[in-house]
């Protein structure tokens, strides 16, 4: 399920190689379940399932990992500026790597739970 051997060609489109490849590592990171309960963030990935977490009020964003060329839809913009978090622009190709989806949408999230008194 998950793509742990992943290598990035450096390439012009990429622009700053390294910087893309450091937050994709900290996607990655998040994916792993040693690492999402020490440092309790996790990921989400796709419009309706970052909307519905939006809407829950229980989820603090740390960041947004979008690429424009994968959206599926016109609301996804909204969406990013209307959470007012970080948000991280990547090439479709790097994108496609992040991804643990067959089709994925644009949109990858990376949360964590506001702690419940």
């Amino acid at each position: 399920m998950y793509r742990r051997n992943f290598r990035f060609e450096r390439h012009s489109i990429f622009g700053n190689y390294q910087f893309f490849k450091r937050k994709v590592e900290d996607n990655f990171q998040s994916q792993r379940k040693k690492h999402r309960e020490t440092s309790g963030l996790f990921l989400i990935e796709g419009y309706r399932e970052i909307l519905r977490a939006q809407k829950s009020g229980k989820i603090k964003f740390q960041n947004i990992l979008f690429s424009p060329e994968c959206f599926l839809g016109e609301n996804e913009f909204s969406l990013i500026r209307s959470i007012g978090t970080k948000n991280i622009k990547v090439p479709k190709k790097i994108f496609e790597k992040v991804s643990y989806r067959d089709r994925p949408d644009g949109l990858i999230a990376t949360a964590f739970f506001l702690k419940q008194d």
